[in-house]
């Protein structure tokens, strides 16, 4: 004779609804977690671009010639938003075929409304014909790089 007892059909059906219940719990909570993420992601990065356009049409560089062969430049930011760190604007000298060096580039900020306290460059008049900023926002939660503006000197 087979004495074997199962379980009741009773608890199965507990025990099944109930692993039911925690597997459905798990699976929200892991997608609301990502889908909390992917938003938050978002909107910094809407907050940075909406920085980023206001920034780079307000840039300008102001610059003169002390000497015939050498120029100072420093950058102007006419806008509301300043560009304090983290955030800053990398400041690259571009020759006249295109081409950069890379040991001048500069790492600088400016209040809003105000031209920059120190001078981007002094560099040799005629082998640069550029000056490329390229603003990069760091709010702390985003760190994006705006688009490169390029003016000519």
């Amino acid at each position: 004779m087979n004495n074997k007892k199962g379980i009741s059909p009773l608890i199965a059906t507990v025990l099944i609804v109930g692993f039911t219940i925690v597997l459905a719990v798990l699976v929200i909570t892991w997608i609301s977690g990502t889908v909390s993420e992917q938003t938050e992601n978002t909107d910094c990065k809407v907050e940075v671009s909406n920085q980023c356009l206001e920034i780079v049409n307000k840039l300008s560089v102001q610059h003169n010639w002390p000497t015939t062969s050498l120029m100072t430049a420093s950058i102007v930011n006419s806008g509301s938003t300043g560009i304090t760190a983290p955030s800053r604007i990398v400041v690259i000298p571009v020759k006249s075929d295109g081409t950069t060096d890379s040991t001048l580039n500069k790492n600088m900020t400016v209040g809003a409304y105000t031209t920059s306290s120190q001078e981007a460059f002094t560099i040799s008049t005629g082998v640069y014909t550029k000056l490329r900023l390229i603003p990069i926002i760091d709010n702390g939660e985003c760190n994006t790089e705006c688009a490169a503006v390029e003016f000519d000197i």
